[in-house]
């Protein structure tokens, strides 16, 4: 066998994972741990946990994206959304469960960056949320679900999975709970 095609076994059970220039960040499920692996060499870095949350949370994001040099959380059980600056190794937060006094209840499943912002998705809201990269101001959108709000057939169960995608300027996801797909184009939403 190759040296490239060892496998080395880690025991993790990550949950999330993100590629960026030589190193993979990973996220277990069933703790709160940031690790870097070093795709040259397999080493495994320990990068800590998110302070402010339970050391053994289940499921505390669902997804890690990175603009910049700042990696962010998409919470699902956590409090707030979460970033981690790659060249000072600080964690932050930003409150985006209670903006604009829209009170975003539940887990959000999906997320994407794109120019001065990064936009969550909600699993079990029906919002999508906007935060300015700049000085992490919250704004909370809802319009884009007016014309699809008459034909969700069960508003308690979830919006949205994981599963979106960027396409030229909109994001598109398929909704679980309506027979309808939404076409988000996120830069005309003001």
């Amino acid at each position: 066998m190759d040296e490239r095609s060892k496998i080395k076994t880690v025991s993790l059970n990550v949950h999330c994972a993100l590629y960026d220039g030589g190193y993979i960040y990973l996220f277990p499920e069933e703790f709160n741990c940031l690790y870097r692996f070093d795709v040259s060499d397999g080493g495994i870095e320990d990068l800590g946990s998110i302070p402010w949350e339970n050391k053994c949370e289940n499921r505390l994001i669902d997804k890690i994206i990175k603009a910049g040099d700042r990696i962010f959380f998409v919470p699902f059980s956590a409090k707030y959304l979460t970033v981690y600056d790659t060249a000072t190794s600080e964690y932050s937060k930003v409150d985006i469960r209670n903006v604009e006094g829209i009170h975003v209840q539940g887990v959000f499943v999906d997320a994407f960056a794109s120019d001065q912002y990064i936009y969550l998705i909600g699993g079990t809201a029906p919002a999508i949320v906007r935060v300015d990269l700049n000085d992490y101001s919250v704004q909370v959108l809802k319009s884009c679900f007016d014309d699809v709000n008459p034909m969700v057939f069960n508003p308690t169960d979830s919006y949205f999975r994981s599963c979106g995608i960027v396409y030229d300027d909109c994001f598109i996801t398929p909704f679980c709970n309506a027979n309808a797909v939404l076409i988000f184009y996120y830069r005309e939403m003001k």
